[in-house]
């Protein structure tokens, strides 16, 4: 997939949104894997959202992305228990690690600071 629009945002499989909770403005593609998402990633862009449950795996392609992109800003969601996973996102690089439902009730207050 290609980049579209001004203010993408990325996942590794399977994360796609729903429910209508797309900000306006913003454009998405998801990325199946770490090279596609690197690909995605130039010209830079300002978000990526990582679903740390994706079977590609998510903290190789979040250190990936962080050895690239120092500034950039990177969500990664989980299930609630997983705080071992969490621990390793946080470490990995992730400016956020935030359980599944926390990152559904917040998606378009996120999407509308990368649009700032």
């Amino acid at each position: 997939m290609r980049r579209c629009g001004d203010f993408p945002f990325f996942a590794t499989d399977p994360f796609r949104p729903q429910h209508g909770r797309q900000e306006p403005g913003t454009r998405t593609a998801v990325a199946a894997n770490g090279d596609v998402l690197a690909s995605m990633l130039e010209p830079p862009t300002k978000l990526v959202i990582i679903d740390l449950n994706a079977r590609n795996q998510p903290l190789a392609t979040l250190a990936r992305v962080r050895a690239t992109q120092k500034d950039l800003r990177v969500v990664a969601f989980l299930s609630h228990v997983q705080t071992e996973l969490a621990t390793e996102a946080r470490a990995a690089g992730a400016t956020d690690v935030m359980p599944r439902s926390a990152f559904t009730q917040n998606l378009a207050t996120i999407l509308q600071a990368a649009k700032d």
